[in-house]
């Protein structure tokens, strides 16, 4: 499935089909309830995320972005092996200078949730600690469905 190339999508159409995609995969992985998430289906979502952008990676080159922030909630919820996922995404994007962690480096600069990009994907130990970054990471995630390319 392919999408058209307009507005961002959370200024599509109701009825754009991309609220519909994005509602189904990321609703399980980004609760309404900051304190409700599970893991394997941030999981899930990001596997999904980054095969689509195998698929066409020059549209969606800030795909990763977006895998990264799903697999870092896991940081959150003892998941140590999620977690892990998100902290070898962000060593690979950061050593290969990709252009996601010049984005997402920019977004958390811009929007004051953390002290850079790489400390989204750190595990969490403390209850409220966690809370307080699931509620962060759920802004982070809206900002790079704004324009995935």
């Amino acid at each position: 499935m392919t999408f058209p190339s307009y507005a961002p999508i959370r200024h599509a159409p109701r009825n754009d089909p991309r609220h519909r995609v994005v509602g189904r995969l990321a609703g399980p992985a980004h609760a309404q309830q900051a304190a409700r998430i599970h893991p394997e289906r941030c999981h899930f979502f990001a596997a999904t995320v980054i095969a689509v952008r195998a698929a066409a990676p020059s549209r969606y080159a800030r795909a990763d972005f977006l895998a990264y922030v799903a697999l870092s909630q896991a940081c959150t919820d003892n998941a140590r092996t999620v977690c892990d996922e998100a902290q070898a995404l962000e060593r690979a994007g950061s050593e290969h200078r990709a252009l996601w962690i010049k984005s997402c480096d920019a977004v958390v600069q811009a929007k004051g949730k953390f002290i850079s990009c790489e400390a989204m994907g750190r595990f969490r130990d403390d209850y409220d600690d966690a809370m307080a970054t699931r509620r962060k990471l759920k802004t982070m995630f809206l900002a790079p469905l704004d324009n995935l390319t």
